[in-house]
């Protein structure tokens, strides 16, 4: 069945939040986004209240649908919320015995950081540019979204994603990333790999849920000493307009 206009107006807003091309505050145009996408306003009205819903776009009255701007306290809900989730699901994942097939997503996603981060070593570089940070972000997303899959459970997998768009909307605040935090990522996901493959669900618990906790640390961190301004907006890549549109 094809997707409705409500539903490709939802996936089109979706991939620019998880993307970082929306950023906290921005507000939302029906008339802009109608025009961005090649559909109606109703449809893209439908979209804006199903994110309301779930909490990612605020309506203020008199002026209009805005990107959520998540508190300090938020966050660390979030992420605390996050932590069960996710070790919840490495736990079972690890205790059904995955196959190599099923990890390889996995273990994809981590060969493109650990790729990324060797080219940055060699360049001797000590930090990301604005690129860089939306790949790598997007690859961690992946990889924390295909160890999601591998617990078979769509419930989970729609919270933690939602709680994951909600936690990258506060990182448009702090999009600095240096060597040393994607080099932790990458420790961090080559030892959870590890416990998954050796099928310990105690130890893919408890690094999944240690790679959380220092992801929450840094956040809070950058957020405190201020490194850097929100991401900035870009154009929508034109093939992305397509898909949405639904041409080749």
């Amino acid at each position: 069945m094809s997707p409705t206009l409500k539903e490709l107006a939802l996936r089109y807003l979706r991939e620019k939040l998880e993307s970082g091309l929306l950023k906290p505050g921005t507000r939302l145009s029906d008339l802009a986004l109608s025009k961005e996408i090649g559909i109606s306003r109703t449809p893209i009205r439908e979209a804006i209240n199903q994110l309301i819903s779930e909490g990612l776009v605020e309506l203020n009255p008199h002026e209009g649908a805005f990107v959520k701007k998540p508190s300090m306290n938020e966050i660390k809900e979030l992420y605390e919320i996050r932590e069960v989730l996710e070790g919840y699901a490495a736990s079972k994942i690890a205790a059904a015995g995955p196959s190599d097939s099923e990890l390889a997503p996995l273990a994809e996603c981590h060969r493109q950081i650990k790729a990324l981060l060797e080219k940055l070593r060699g360049e001797g570089r000590s930090s990301l540019d604005e690129a860089e940070i939306r790949h790598a972000l997007e690859l961690d997303f992946a990889f924390h979204m295909a160890v999601i899959h591998l617990a078979n459970n769509s419930r989970l997998e729609k919270l933690v994603r939602d709680f994951r768009v909600l936690g990258m909307l506060f990182r448009a605040y702090v999009p600095n990333m240096t060597i040393s935090r994607l080099a932790n990522a990458c420790a961090y996901h080559e030892r959870i790999l590890v416990a998954l493959c050796k099928r310990n669900p105690e130890c893919a618990r408890e690094e999944l849920s240690s790679h959380i906790r220092k992801s929450l640390e840094e956040c809070l961190e950058s957020l405190t000493k201020n490194e850097a301004e929100p991401l900035r907006m870009e154009k929508v890549p034109e093939a992305l307009r397509r898909f949405v549109k639904g041409k080749p």
